[in-house]
């Protein structure tokens, strides 16, 4: 993550004197990842230290560990401690931890700062409890009709990127190329958090389905989306790998991990940036379920799978007792 400023970023970036103020992650961001820039001062911070830090931090790209407390406002923390993880850079997370962890209430919870914060939309497997406390649009999955909305938009987009590369005329690719960048604007897909709860119910090692596939083929373009996409599994090694390979964060869940700091019942999250060339960050992020009732159901009972039927295509095929009697178990992350 880079500095940014509403003027001349030269004369500050080799100036020992912080700006008047920052533009963060950086000026001109949603042409990059979507989202707007915000702007940091040095009266949003609780004292100029801090503010020198962050941009020390954003200048140098090098860690300086601000906490809540060195933020005036609660919601410029939590854009830094994202932004300072890489979680808004298309992030690809897997998000492991045995039963009662919390592991449905991190990826609730980062998706809905996704959308507070960011103005993302959301596409999640299952809907909360209470969707109408999430500032933006939820999709879910366990609707046929969004299923397919998506399989049809994306062989649309392919569509659309044959026409243009088989286009002889130059200036009219321009107007095509445009007309593309219009188009997927408007695809569910755009600016969301994809949020899986029970990942192991569709993309397990043990058995490749149509659905682990979808989500490759997302994640393979998430980036042009400007998407984040969070898999929630028990095991994150029985994860097929279509969706562990590539992945760029991993969030490793616990429940009362620090008894003599926070009250029983806390789910406290190891949250590490393992992108190539990232950060290689790890952060601590402490949660109390019971100020995000309504926001996740700790009981869910995963229905996508049974709900659903994804076609992408091909041959219809039906499996019988012997396919299933068939199907071995695999190594850890194979298939």
């Amino acid at each position: 993550m880079g500095l940014g400023l509403l003027d001349n970023p030269a004369v500050y970036i080799s100036s020992d004197v912080p700006p008047p103020f920052l533009q963060l992650p950086f000026a001109g961001c949603r042409a990059l990842l979507g989202i707007d820039e915000t702007i940091i001062r040095p009266e949003d911070m609780t004292s100029y230290q801090a503010y020198w830090n962050l941009w020390i931090q954003f200048r140098d790209k090098k860690e300086k560990w601000l906490e809540q407390t060195d933020f005036k406002n609660v919601a410029d923390y939590h854009k830094y401690f994202m932004l300072s993880l890489g979680l808004l850079h298309y992030p690809k997370t897997i998000i492991g931890g045995r039963e009662g962890t919390g592991k449905s209430l991190i990826r609730s919870v980062l998706t809905f700062y996704g959308m507070k914060l960011f103005g993302k939309n959301a596409i999640m497997d299952t809907p909360p409890p209470e969707p109408e406390l999430y500032p933006g649009k939820i999709h879910c999955l366990y609707e046929q009709e969004i299923a397919n909305l998506i399989v049809d938009e994306l062989r649309r987009l392919n569509q659309f990127e044959k026409e243009i590369a088989g286009c002889a005329d130059r200036e009219q690719r321009i107007i095509m190329r445009q007309q593309l960048k219009e188009w997927i604007s408007k695809m569910v897909l755009f600016r969301a958090e994809a949020s899986y709860d029970e990942s192991q119910m569709w993309g397990a090692c043990e058995r490749r389905t149509n659905l682990t596939v979808l989500n490759d083929r997302i994640s393979r373009i998430r980036r042009h989306l400007f998407m984040g996409m969070y898999f929630c599994y028990q095991n994150p090694l029985r994860a097929d790998k279509m969706i562990y390979d590539g992945h760029t964060h991993e969030i490793i869940c616990f429940l009362d991990a620090f008894p003599n700091v926070f009250p029983r019942g806390t789910c406290s999250y190891e949250i590490t940036d393992v992108r190539p060339g990232g950060s290689g960050v790890t952060k601590w992020m402490h949660l109390d379920p019971n100020k995000w009732k309504g926001y996740w159901d700790p009981f869910n009972m995963p229905t996508v799978v049974h709900d659903i039927d994804i076609y992408l295509g091909g041959k219809k095929r039906t499996m019988k007792k012997s396919d299933w009697d068939n199907i071995g178990l695999s190594e850890p992350g194979g298939n």
